[in-house]
């Protein structure tokens, strides 16, 4: 069974481009609490877990997120919550990634 949770503010992050998408991330403050006894803790990541490796490239990482869908023949805002395990790219890779338009890439 899917509940549906009423949001009683959204907060935007202040430097969001809404052109560019920069900085895309709100909270959602619910008007009920969720009851979920199974839920893990979100583990933010330390100094030291970035000096022991957590971040290098190819480290399975999840992502999570509505995401916008940037070729215009979906430019549709999703309403279904997604999410991914991926492998955390260099900046190098991400570079050379994100120069080209994902819509020639699908």
């Amino acid at each position: 069974m899917v509940k549906t949770y009423a949001v009683s503010q959204v907060i935007v992050n202040e430097g969001f481009d809404s052109q560019t998408l920069l900085n895309d991330i709100a909270l959602l403050q619910l008007t009920d609490s969720i009851n979920f006894p199974n839920a893990v803790p979100i583990k933010i990541v330390t100094n030291y877990d970035v000096a022991a490796g957590a971040i290098d490239p190819g480290v399975m990482a999840w992502i999570t997120g509505w995401g916008a869908d940037p070729c215009p023949i979906r430019a549709t805002l999703p309403s279904i919550f997604r999410k991914f395990l991926l492998p955390i790219d260099s900046d190098a890779q991400a570079s050379t990634v994100w120069s080209l338009n994902p819509c020639d890439t699908i």
